[in-house]
């Protein structure tokens, strides 16, 4: 069987060129099917910051990264099971538990990341058997799924599929006399489990980054707010309607949230396919690799004040966006070559939506003597600031 995110060869080509291609049959990078459940989404996180806050009366806002990436997995989700999930669904708040459990172990911080060896000879001190169990609990939340599509496949009139596991459950059926067919269960199984581990996290950890650092600069705070309205003909103009990658200042602020957050500042590792020459050094073939984005990020030759939150440094003279500065990070930030982030499309794009609407809609402030830093973060392989709360009002 083959991960779209961990494994290699052939049949890894064959796994993800499928899952990408019938993802889009269902929607995945059409502008108006994907805007559509994008707004939506954005729509019912905000909602949901606004029923939080009428059971608080100081206005207070505890920002955690789950609040905000079960809204960000149901934009793919909803290609993916044909259906949104509801944010108080029980189990699924324990898969996100478990996923980021899971996260926490595998970490930068966990030595057998780096020496696999120690799961056999230590495993307790390294966490091995909670991993596992960890695992358990995910593979039994994703063994649920497929069977509640099964059941609600059969309880409609059509029968024709409507999401990828709906097709890729037809494929299981056609291919079950193939013994060399990717089409199985268990092929099925990892490919939900990889869209979870990759949909959960990333976007959810970038929009805590954005509040800590837009409490942080009220002035870019207001700049962004004002740069969107002044697009829209009105207040109740659709954000869809508004390519907001094309405002250069609010493209600008997500790319420094990008470069400063930082969720993954040591993405995952690649393969050496044949020896590489470097200066005076060689890399053998099938050395694994990895590269440092906390370096490429924080650059001072480069940026001059990396440490500094400032939006402005990739906007040129003219007023537009710097096309070399904007591609060193997007071109890096999800990845690079053929093992560039799955959901790299609708992720760029929650990024934006999210976030316009969350500004939109609220004004974040920083309670004093409460002050969210982004020091001492939580590193797992993501890294997120830790918990903290802010004062949030209607605009």
């Amino acid at each position: 069987m083959s991960s779209i995110i961990w494994s290699h060869g052939k049949t890894w080509i064959d796994v993800r060129s499928y899952a990408k291609k019938i993802l889009k049959e269902f929607g995945y990078g059409k502008v108006k099917i994907m805007g559509q459940s994008l707004l939506d989404s954005a729509n019912q996180l905000v909602d949901g910051i606004k029923m939080e806050l009428l059971d608080s009366t100081d206005g207070f806002f505890s920002v955690e990264s789950h609040k905000f990436s079960i809204h960000v997995m149901n934009v793919l989700w909803s290609l993916v099971g044909g259906y949104k999930f509801d944010s108080n669904d029980i189990l699924l708040k324990r898969n996100m538990e478990c996923v980021d459990k899971a996260f926490d172990i595998i970490g930068h911080r966990n030595l057998y990341n780096m020496f696999p060896f120690l799961k056999n000879w230590f495993p307790k001190q390294v966490n091995y058997p909670q991993h596992l169990e960890l695992h358990r609990e995910i593979h039994d939340f994703t063994k649920i799924l497929i069977n509640d599509a099964r059941e609600r496949r059969s309880q409609r009139l059509d029968s024709d599929p409507i999401s990828f596991i709906e097709e890729f459950l037809d494929k299981i059926e056609e291919h079950e006399q193939d013994t060399k067919t990717i089409f199985t269960q268990e092929q099925l199984e990892i490919i939900l489990e990889d869209l979870f581990f990759g949909g959960l996290e990333t976007t959810g950890t970038f929009l805590t980054w954005s509040i800590l650092y837009l409490v942080q600069n009220l002035d870019v705070q207001t700049k962004f707010r004002k740069e969107v309205l002044a697009k829209m003909k009105d207040r109740t103009d659709l954000l869809q309607t508004i390519d907001l990658k094309k405002i250069p200042y609010v493209k600008a602020t997500v790319l420094e949230i990008l470069r400063m957050g930082n969720v993954v500042p040591t993405p995952l590792p690649r393969c050496a396919t044949q020896d590489i020459e470097i200066k005076e050094f060689t890399i053998p073939k099938g050395t694994i690799l990895f590269y440092n984005l906390h370096a490429l990020y924080n650059d001072k030759k480069y940026w001059n004040d990396p440490e500094t939150f400032m939006p402005e440094r990739f906007i040129d003279e003219k007023g537009e966006i710097d096309a070399i500065k904007s591609e060193r990070i997007l071109s890096t930030v999800f990845g690079m070559g053929p093992r560039v982030c799955f959901g790299e499309a609708v992720a760029i794009d929650s990024l934006f939506m999210f976030l316009a609407a969350l500004i939109l809609n609220f004004k974040f402030e920083i309670i004093p003597g409460c002050e969210p830093s982004a020091k001492d973060p939580v590193c797992g392989l993501c890294v997120c600031p830790r918990k903290f709360k802010v004062k949030v009002s209607s605009v």
